[in-house]
């Protein structure tokens, strides 16, 4: 059973790397040609908007998390959870349909608190409205990708959560050559967002087919009428992940805040050169560290099912280890940037841009601080105990509005690095690794 849990491990990891170097490629050749035919203000446009990405997570209400744990369990104890399946794709719709409600409600606002700040906005507030829900249902159908990973099947996963960007890479190349760059910021949104959003899509509608929803709807007012409705939601498999969802979930918002700011910030405080720079430095490191997230999603179902037996000790050996690969990986990184700077100004081919030595200095050490923390809050998130990571991610949302508002304010872009860097080091670094060890068993769902 180990070999072939191993051998599952690595066949994971490997096809992750195939797909995420592809990808990565794509997206760097992506980040090329924004940087090469967008104006500045349209690249610091299409910039804020990726940046909304994390936050439309929050739309998945945590329901991926845990559902890839319930299922690693319950292939620990041998248990059937098609059912379960089956009622969580029903439910994806009202949640969507929340969501989406609430969105078109805030747009306007959401669209001048990032874009008043660059002069002449291309990107008009219908179509930022548009995108905003296909991301919002995009995120909502990828809850399904999480099955892949927990029945250790995870190259699907990284197939379907990759494909995407190579479909914009070549859709944008293509768009160029035929048409130069009239409209450009348009063709890049439009092919970021539509591939991502069929693929998930299609992959949905495995897990529940067309005549299925036809005879779970008609089954609707049957249970409107059942006296015992709610006594039986309230016990339902469904309605205890709904519960340990709004859990991850809690914890993603404090952390969209804490983590994820900063982009919202820069649009009040920075003008549209300096959120360039920091979000091509910001892509250039999140290539490499979306292969380290490979390893952490990997072991993530290793994780659960070492800790439904109680192998603590195993599971810190593991993130252990990780962890150190990761950070080497960073430093390498670093020191190749720092060497390579006059060539990469040259390939991007951008008058308005410049990188200084210290902003990719303190890039590097946020990113081996970010390491850190995602390393621990993947163990602690593979046991389902969330109560301490929420703790300590309020704290750090609270010091992070306040620390990188002011020190972008005052300091520019490099006070906004050493903010974010001061952030993780006085909260995630000084405190998670000595926790993980130390968390006791939790009762899983049986």
């Amino acid at each position: 059973m180990k070999t072939e849990k191993s051998a599952s491990y690595l066949q994971t990891t490997f096809a992750g790397w195939a797909i995420k170097i592809l990808a990565g490629l794509s997206k760097s050749f992506l980040l090329i040609l924004s940087v090469r035919y967008l104006n500045i203000n349209d690249y610091s446009t299409l910039a804020l908007f990726w940046s909304l990405g994390s936050w439309f997570i929050l739309c998945s209400f945590g329901l991926g998390d845990a559902l890839q744990n319930h299922i690693s369990h319950c292939r620990a104890i041998q248990k059937n959870y098609d059912h379960l399946i089956e009622n969580l794709a029903l439910l994806i719709w009202p949640i969507a349909l929340f969501f989406s409600f609430l969105f078109l409600l805030f747009y306007q606002p959401l669209y001048y608190l990032l874009f008043h700040r660059i002069p002449n906005a291309t990107l008009s507030p219908h179509l930022f409205a548009c995108l905003g829900i296909i991301n919002i249902l995009t995120i909502l159908f990828s809850i399904f990708y999480r099955i892949s990973l927990a029945e250790h099947k995870g190259h699907y996963y990284f197939i379907y959560t990759n494909i995407g960007s190579i479909f914009s890479a070549i859709i944008t190349f293509l768009f160029l050559h035929f048409f130069k760059n009239k409209n450009l910021l348009y063709i890049i949104l439009l092919s970021w967002t539509l591939p991502s959003f069929f693929i998930s899509l299609g992959n949905y509608f495995q897990y529940l087919k067309i005549k299925t929803i036809i005879y779970l709807l008609s089954k609707i007012p049957v249970w409107i009428k059942d006296p015992l409705l709610f006594k039986k939601l309230k016990s339902s498999e469904l309605m205890i992940l709904i519960h340990r969802g709004s859990q991850f979930w809690l914890s993603y918002l404090i952390s969209s805040f804490t983590f994820y700011l900063d982009y919202i910030i820069m649009a009040q405080t920075l003008q549209a050169k300096d959120i360039a720079i920091y979000n091509i430095l910001d892509k250039t490191y999140r290539f490499l560290y979306e292969f380290y997230s490979i390893f952490l999603l990997s072991i993530w179902p290793i994780l659960a099912e070492r800790h439904s037996k109680q192998d603590g000790q195993g599971g810190q050996h593991l993130l252990t280890s990780k962890l150190n690969q990761g950070v080497l990986f960073i430093i390498i990184l670093t020191a190749s940037i720092l060497f390579l700077k006059p060539h990469l100004l040259i390939v991007l081919k951008n008058p308005d841009l410049t990188l200084l030595s210290p902003t990719i200095l303190v890039f590097g050490l946020i990113n081996i601080a970010r390491m850190y923390r995602d390393t621990y809050c993947v163990g602690l998130y593979s046991q389902s105990r969330m109560k301490t990571i929420l703790i300590n991610l309020f704290f750090q949302a609270l010091l992070s509005i306040t620390i990188l508002f002011y020190s972008s304010h005052y300091f520019g872009l490099n006070g906004l690095l050493v903010g974010e860097l001061i952030v993780y080091v006085s909260t995630s670094i000084l405190f998670l690794p000595y926790i993980y060890p130390r968390t006791p068993s939790t009762k899983i769902i049986s």
